[in-house]
């Protein structure tokens, strides 16, 4: 956001992302949203998923 105009077309050939993920970031902190990531208590997935562990 500092980088001012043609920073996102900056970032995106730099990271090699889309320029659209970039807006739906700033976006997000704009509103004050908190990022699926971030939050402590929510889970993507259920537990007990993923590879189980060897018994030895």
């Amino acid at each position: 956001m500092t980088l001012g105009r043609g920073g996102i077309t900056i970032v995106s050939q730099a990271l090699r992302i889309s320029p659209n993920t970039i807006r739906r970031g700033i976006a997000e902190i704009m509103d004050g949203q908190e990022s699926v990531i971030s939050t402590a208590n929510t889970r993507i997935r259920k537990s007990g998923g993923g590879r189980k562990s060897k018994k030895a």
